[in-house]
């Protein structure tokens, strides 16, 4: 066998790599939110680029003025997330709404929150089953990566605070890459009103700061990935 049948075919592994991308940028394209908006357009190369590098997203939010958070930010966590957190959960939550003459759906609404609260005092005492800890320890894994990622991409790259890209996590077992410091918070468009219109621009400005954060991340991703 000739050396040069052991050097690799670059041009065809890019050009496998464009296929896979254009793919799975058509099948992002089709993904929607509980309302049947799609995906925010500046937010889609990077999730595009988090499911190609094996972080698989399960929400995203290119950050809005007038509701959402005010700043971007993408959902991550493993896949086949267990049907119940906790040992006996649906048992126990079947009670709990029986005791109180409720069903499992009203057990969420926010004047019952005490109700729903009260389960959890229980399912503490009976703890997490086993499905749950080893998905957890899945996103934890999911977790190192993206962080080795961040800090590969900040190693000579200097920005402000709140733009930096950080790693946020839930109780849940999902957890967030997200930027905007005391930006990133939820934002109706009644909050939004109230702000002069200096403080509308400000943030305007600052937002776009953000999004070109998150632009650039993906641009890093992209060029790993290719």
């Amino acid at each position: 066998m000739g050396k040069e049948q052991l050097i690799p075919n670059f041009e065809l592994i890019k050009s496998k790599k464009e296929i896979e991308w254009n793919n799975k940028e058509k099948e992002v394209e089709g993904w929607g939110d509980k309302l049947g908006r799609g995906i925010d357009e500046k937010i889609k190369n990077i999730v595009v680029a988090f499911d190609m590098i094996g972080l698989p997203t399960s929400s995203s939010c290119e950050g809005h003025l007038d509701h959402g958070y005010s700043a971007p930010w993408i959902g991550i966590k493993a896949p086949n997330e267990p049907a119940e957190r906790f040992i006996d959960q649906d048992k126990i939550f079947q009670k709990i709404a029986d005791e109180y003459n409720l069903s499992l759906d009203d057990m969420g609404h926010k004047e019952n929150r005490e109700i729903y609260f009260k389960a959890f005092d229980e399912f503490e005492k009976n703890g997490e089953t086993l499905e749950f800890q080893q998905w957890r320890q899945k996103n934890q894994e999911l977790i190192r990566r993206a962080s080795e990622l961040l800090n590969k991409f900040y190693k000579e790259r200097r920005v402000l605070k709140n733009i930096k890209l950080g790693i946020i996590e839930y109780a849940e077992g999902e957890f967030r890459i997200y930027n905007g410091g005391e930006d990133y918070h939820p934002i109706t468009e009644e909050k939004f009103e109230k702000l002069t219109e200096e403080q509308k621009n400000e943030l305007s400005q600052r937002l776009k700061q953000y999004q070109n954060e998150m632009k650039e991340f993906a641009k890093f991703l992209k060029e790993k990935i290719f």
